[in-house]
């Protein structure tokens, strides 16, 4: 495997893309069922150098080893990153989004990361306002979902989607239930702005 990946990218640097792509096929085949060597392999297609010349061995890396192990969340958010950042698919990867929801459906950390970064990366923001959304309400609903830090996610991914009053109220007892200092001067800017929006609203 690790041979074919060096003649995977000796034939990518001299463009010969179409034998490049047999080998990177070739390699997820030898990887077998070592999810770490899938992993590692659909990253190394995926490279900025290469662009979306070889997205489709990535994923047939990235799908292989969900099947070997399905319950590793970690993999279907590379599968999702994968659509969203170099195929650019929305639609596939809301499909994506939506199954780490259901799947990470009691892991508090995961989908609250998941929903932030939805909500916050660049490159993402925008994109899939609805997809933050159910994952922040799905944090909300696990036994530590009212954490102030879920609760913070929840208030953004509410204003997002157009519920600016849900939006000012979770945010209120999210700057009340506070602990840190290094957020609570964010957090009581967004309160601020999203106050702003259902001033403007009422008028």
């Amino acid at each position: 495997a690790q041979l074919a990946v060096a003649y995977f990218s000796a034939l990518a640097a001299t463009g010969k893309d179409a034998e490049a792509e047999r080998i990177a096929r070739k390699a997820v085949e030898l990887a077998r069922d070592d999810t770490v060597a899938l992993a590692a392999l659909a990253r190394h297609f995926i490279e900025r150098r290469h662009g979306k010349r070889f997205e489709s061995p990535a994923l047939a890396a990235v799908r292989h080893a969900i099947e070997v192990e399905p319950d590793n969340h970690q993999l279907d958010l590379m599968e999702f990153g994968i659509m969203a950042d170099v195929a650019g698919d929305d639609d596939a990867a809301r499909a994506v989004g939506q199954r780490i929801v259901t799947k990470a459906e009691r892991d508090e950390v995961l989908l609250n990361e998941f929903a932030w970064d939805l909500l916050d990366k660049p490159k993402l923001s925008g994109r899939f306002d609805a997809l933050a959304l159910a994952a922040a309400e799905a944090t909300s609903a696990l036994p530590n979902g009212g954490h102030w830090m879920y609760v913070d996610t929840l208030a953004r991914a509410k204003f997002v989607n157009g519920y600016f009053d849900e939006a000012a109220k979770l945010q209120r007892r999210a700057v009340k239930d506070c602990d840190d200092a290094t957020y609570l001067r964010q957090m009581r800017d967004r309160l601020k702005m999203y106050e702003k929006a259902v001033a403007a609203k009422r008028k």
